[in-house]
């Protein structure tokens, strides 16, 4: 469905690309701040309409951008509450931000189908080319769909990632961070990317081999061990999905 690719897409830069980290920070002391994010969100999303013109896309669009800013300021009254009460942990923040984000997909999802059918009695509805050369074999939206998961895979997976092991981390004095392990991580999932959509499944087995070797000497203490594979399997396990969704009910 070319609605929930251009929502994805959209989604991804409205949500994090277009939300530096001092705006997210800045969200914990008034709800403006929840606001102006929402007005940044709702502005990269009602773009896609453009790509897209369709009453029912559009439609889809304000329900998901009405969705977003209800939810975002929800989960901050709760958080800003729990704050003030000195009663907020790391895991009830880790929680709040993939309820967050389960929910905002979840609304995607379902916005994407409803435009989608209701597309489909509109004969007329324009095609996206972007002046793609016919021998590419891929229409605009095609290209759209592999630029929303490679800009999936970097950020918001980071966020996501950091998110969930937050709390699994072991002691500081028994392992080394890497100075680019942000960076790495979105290399390693861009390649996963890249040969899923190729087909050439085997061939991600060469990216772990690359990161185990820097990572060899750690692997004596066992804690890291464990982080370590959690980590790399998160993050084959999101770059699945994210694939997957596209494939699923993108284009």
């Amino acid at each position: 469905m070319i609605p929930y690719t251009l929502m994805f897409l959209s989604h991804s830069l409205g949500d994090y690309y277009f939300q530096p980290r001092a705006l997210a920070k800045l969200k914990s002391k008034s709800t403006w701040y929840v606001l102006i994010h929402a007005a940044i969100y709702a502005a990269v999303m009602l773009l896609s309409v453009t790509l897209y013109p369709s009453e029912a896309y559009l439609n889809s669009v304000l329900f998901a951008v009405g969705s977003h800013a209800a939810i975002d300021i929800i989960k901050q009254l709760i958080l800003n509450n729990a704050a003030k009460q000195s009663t907020l942990t790391i895991k009830q923040d880790r929680l709040a931000y993939l309820v967050d984000q389960a929910l905002h997909m979840s609304i995607i999802i379902g916005c994407a189908f409803w435009a989608e059918d209701q597309a489909l009695m509109d004969a007329s509805l324009p095609v996206m080319t972007m002046f793609i050369p016919d021998y590419i074999g891929m229409n605009g939206y095609s290209i759209l769909s592999i630029a929303a998961a490679l800009l999936a895979v970097m950020k918001p997976t980071n966020v996501f990632i950091q998110k969930v092991l937050i709390t699994e981390k072991p002691s500081n004095d028994t392992t080394t961070r890497l100075r680019y392990g942000g960076r790495i991580g979105s290399l390693e999932r861009i390649i996963i990317i890249a040969m899923l959509y190729l087909e050439q499944y085997a061939a991600i087995a060469l990216v772990f081999t690359a990161k185990s070797i820097v990572r060899f000497k750690d692997f004596e203490n066992r804690d890291f061990a464990e982080y370590y594979l959690y980590g790399t399997l998160l993050s084959v396990v999101t770059s699945i999905a994210i694939v997957g969704l596209l494939k699923l009910f993108g284009v």
